[in-house]
């Protein structure tokens, strides 16, 4: 391993070490505030009582996230005994089949070091911790990878050990912050880590020419597409822009393999649906409440509001249906077609509003004018933009999810990996200048008085 590469790599493992430290004292704070941030949000399963302190206390919510007594918060770590656990027939497919192996995948692992088989510890901090670990890992690595990548393509005057300390110092100013650590126990969460590992996965693979790993970043694009679906429609445009610019004789049976891998946890989870639930559910419910709804973002002649109790209400009232069923789901999605086919101009107008509101979010227009100004400023042919795929995948993210809604929760994927590579382009941008810097200064001692 060279010099440059081995002191990257120790210095973001020491940055890791440092915000991994900071992030336990973060979770704390995380799980101290009450709402969406630390909810549950019917990921857990329903259980008739827990133990705190040694004491078994009757559980008044569905799940082990239980607030704690004065309301200053949830609890940071919950004991069941196994005979308290509902056995209750599921009526409806789940929020998030792939963030509940997540936490199953995590809580079992620490119940094995536990050795205790009478109880289930959910240990939330700790799993927050962990969400905190792989987001900061994904972090420095796709800031690290892309400028190692870019640089190599690149013929720079510029110490490329300054690049990297540079590159590391804002990393360190950015994350100091805590710019990144704002969800719980929820979905949220864990999407944007994986989102970013499988694209380095599949920047990899393209820059090794592997079809393997091709193969492996799509299904676990498709892995993280059951955690926030909305994702799926940034990764299919993705894959096929960059199928068809860098492989001008790619061939067609790749690419819909490709295409066909991304969507099998996807098909797998909606046949799994179709044979409990007798519904092809692929993603999961609420589809067409994230329709209609998100309508209310906008003014609208049809009197909807971006609200959940303005939805319960309106389907409890218009059509005597309950928030949430399949029925339910069912109606809003044809509600909101009706809309779309007798008013498309109104949603035209409403994408541009949108856009604009998400284009407006803290740091993010700035990065995306950064990355275009370093592009502009090396003269950078298609492959020097092989590194910045990430950041390729996030901005057709940003430009298609307006058509269906501005909530920010569901751009978090996107705005993380645009503002790391804004910090690559700035890191970029500031080595020129101090090359610019020291061209003129060398000119000036050199000039003869």
């Amino acid at each position: 391993m060279s010099k440059k590469l081995l002191f990257f790599f120790c210095f973001s493992l020491a940055s890791l070490l440092t915000f991994v430290h900071e992030s336990k004292n973060y979770s704390s704070d995380i799980l101290n505030k009450n709402g969406w941030g630390a909810s549950a949000s019917g990921l857990l399963p329903s259980v008739n009582s827990i133990l705190i302190n040694g004491t078994h206390k009757y559980n008044i919510g569905k799940g082990p996230l239980v607030k704690k007594p004065n309301g200053s918060g949830f609890l940071h770590k919950v004991s069941i005994r196994k005979e308290d656990y509902k056995s209750e027939k599921l009526a409806l497919p789940v929020r998030s089949v792939a963030y509940q192996y997540w936490i199953a995948l995590v809580t079992a692992l620490d119940n094995i070091s536990l050795n205790n088989r009478s109880y289930i510890t959910y240990n939330f901090k700790k799993i927050i911790v962990i969400q905190d670990f792989l987001l900061l890992f994904s972090w420095l690595l796709m800031t690290n990878f892309a400028t190692y990548f870019l640089l190599k393509g690149l013929e720079t005057r510029t110490n490329r050990l300054v690049i990297f300390f540079l590159l590391n110092v804002l990393n360190y100013m950015y994350l100091g912050n805590r710019q990144l650590f704002t969800n719980g126990i929820t979905d949220s969460a864990l999407a944007p880590s994986l989102w970013i590992i499988s694209l380095i996965i599949f920047t990899i693979s393209i820059l090794k020419k592997s079809f393997l790993f091709l193969i492996i970043s799509a299904l676990s694009l498709g892995f993280t597409c059951l955690i926030r679906g909305e994702l799926v429609f940034p990764a299919i445009v993705g894959i096929s822009l960059t199928s068809f610019w860098l492989y001008k004789k790619f061939k067609k049976y790749k690419y819909f393999t490709l295409i066909l891998v991304l969507l099998t946890p996807v098909l797998i989870n909606g046949t799994y649906n179709k044979a409990v639930f007798k519904k092809f559910v692929p993603f999961r419910m609420q589809s067409g409440q994230n329709l209609l709804e998100p309508i209310g973002q906008c003014r609208n002649p049809w009197g909807i509001k971006y609200s959940d109790k303005w939805f319960g209400d309106y389907m409890k009232d218009k059509y005597n249906l309950p928030y949430l069923s399949f029925q339910t789901d069912s109606v809003a999605t044809k509600e909101y077609l009706r809309h779309l086919s007798n008013d498309p101009f109104f949603f035209v107008s409403c994408y541009k509003q949108r856009l604009i509101n998400v284009l407006g979010t803290k740091h993010v227009l700035i990065s995306i004018l950064l990355v275009f100004l370093i592009i502009w400023f090396k003269r950078l042919n298609y492959s020097q933009l092989i590194p910045f795929t990430p950041f390729w995948f996030s901005l057709c993210g940003v430009f298609i999810l307006p058509f269906l809604n501005s909530l920010p929760r569901i751009y978090e994927s996107f705005f993380i990996v645009i503002k790391g590579f804004g910090l690559v382009g700035g890191t970029l941008l500031l080595a020129e200048l101090i090359k610019i810097f020291q061209k003129f200064t060398t000119k000036s001692v050199s000039k003869p008085v």
